[in-house]
Order: C-alpha cells, then structure tokens, then sequence
C-alpha cells in the first residue's frame, strides 16, 4: 500500500499518490524515473447517454468545443501547438459514459517546462473555456467527418446496427458520434429552431461538475511538486453543482431503460460488410 490509499504492486517502480481537491476533483499522480516523457488525462463521468434525444452528439461536441481556447490562451490551437512544439501529442474521446482527454509531451528535468506549459493551458479549459461561436461550424464539420469515417468501418457499421434494434428509451440506443445533420441541419429546420451552442453550453454546465473529474498525471518527478502543480492550476475548476461520480453513476443507471424492453427488435439483423471478414453474433439479455 503505497502513500493515501494507492494500491501498487511490489514489482512496480513507479511511485504514486492520490488525493481530492478542495473541489471534488480527484487526483492520481505517478512518478516514473524510467521515463523520458510526461503525460496528463482527465475524464468527465459524462458521456452520450447523456445526449437530449433530439441532439444526438451533444457530448461529443461539447468535448470538441472544450478545446477551442480559454480566457487564458485565446490563440485557436494554442494547445496543439506548443504540444508539438515540445514533441508530444493530444487526444480526446467520447464513450456513452465518458469523456476523457490527454497529452503526453518530452520532458526533461528539472524545469519540467512542457509538462508545466501543457498543464497551464490544459487545466485552462476546465476552468474558464471561451467556447468561442466562431467554431461552431468548424468542429461541426470535423465531427462529421468523423462520422464519414466511421461509416465505413465494420465495427462502427455492427455497432449502429445493435443501436438500431435496442429499446429507443436505452440510452444505447443514441447516435452517439453526432454529425452535420443532427447537430446543424435538422436544430435548424426544428420549430422554434434549437440553438446548438447554447445547449451545448448547458451540457457542459450541468455535467463538467468538478466531483464528476478524476485526473491522472504521470512525469519523472517527485510526488510533493506534481502534487502541487496539480494544486495550483485545477483547484479553481469550479461549478455551482458539486454532483459527485457516483451520484452521477447511480442518477445514470436509477434513470436507464433496459436495451431489450419495449421497442427492442428481436429479429436477426444482417449486416453487409464493407471488407472479407465474416461473423456471426450473438446477444440478448
């Protein structure tokens, strides 16, 4: 049992430490001396389920805006850019039930200066994010380009399908990826029209809740400074609803539909696929 709670097993070198923030964010630091680079995730126990049924892809906006600038870096793509500078790279991504964003860059000792840089401005846009209107329609179209890509991948095509057959009430049954048409065509046409950009807005008000964060920080260097640059800089990431995960997990599943309840199909499904590989599947309650 290594320091507060964190349970590591005696074979592994690194080292680690878990604590809260005053804001409910919880936090897990690891330091590795093997380690020539640093890296960063934070997930948001928030995911598609989340997603009004007539906004599909909501969440998944809402992870593509997040990163579009803060009142403390402004400059569009700031963040990229000084990812690449130092090396590194950055991801993010949308589940039913989270949403999980990350770097990695080099890093050197004992400056530490990517990995303070990256923090910087990640940390940025959790704590005061512009979700600048300007790039509504860009991030919209990247969203469905994704979503051009995925149409032709058999397991996103098997996936769709399965969504298509389950109870309309399951929150598995969303379209979770999002595309141009449910999040700007048909919000357009919609009487009134929905504003795409203030409900995501809502969305992230209501679920980017500080006890719904949990951040993992990995660097070759002591626990006592990653702590407190980690202190330092997500502290003030803050909401006036204090919801924890798993209020948020049991509010999710008291809330959940069953997949095979009413509307649920229960015919075989044949799926045409886009490549040789051929499967059979089986799944039921």
């Amino acid at each position: 049992l290594s320091p507060r709670g964190v349970v590591a097993s005696p074979f592994d070198e690194r080292s680690y430490a878990g604590f809260t923030l005053p804001n409910g964010i919880r936090v897990l630091v690891v330091r590795d001396q093997h380690t020539k680079l640093a890296s960063a995730a934070l997930t948001v126990g928030v995911g598609a389920a989340k997603d009004p049924m007539e906004l599909p892809g909501l969440a998944h906006f809402t992870e593509h805006m997040s990163m579009q600038g803060s009142a403390a870096y402004p400059e569009d793509n700031a963040y990229k850019k000084f990812i690449n500078k130092h090396g590194g790279k950055s991801n993010a991504a949308t589940s039913m039930e989270h949403t999980t964003y990350k770097f990695q860059v080099a890093d050197t000792a004992p400056e530490h200066e990517a990995l303070l840089g990256t923090l910087d401005i990640f940390s940025s846009f959790f704590s005061k994010p512009l979700f600048n209107p300007d790039f509504v329609s860009r991030e919209v179209k990247a969203i469905d380009a994704e979503d051009s890509k995925n149409r032709i991948n058999d397991e996103r095509r098997l996936l769709q399908v399965l969504r298509s057959i389950t109870n309309p009430e399951c929150s598995f049954s969303k379209y979770s990826t999002g595309s141009f048409q449910t999040l700007w065509e048909i919000p357009a046409q919609a009487k009134p029209p929905l504003a795409v950009h203030e409900a995501m807005r809502e969305f992230h008000r209501q679920h980017y809740t500080p006890g719904q964060m949990g951040l993992v920080v990995v660097a070759n260097a002591s626990l006592v400074a990653m702590e407190g640059w980690v202190r330092d800089r997500f502290t003030e990431v803050g909401s006036t609803q204090r919801q924890s995960a798993e209020e948020g997990q049991e509010e999710h599943h008291q809330s959940q539909a069953e997949p095979s309840g009413p509307g649920a199909k229960d015919a075989p499904a044949w799926v045409v696929p886009g490549s040789t590989p051929r499967l059979v599947q089986w799944r039921g309650p």
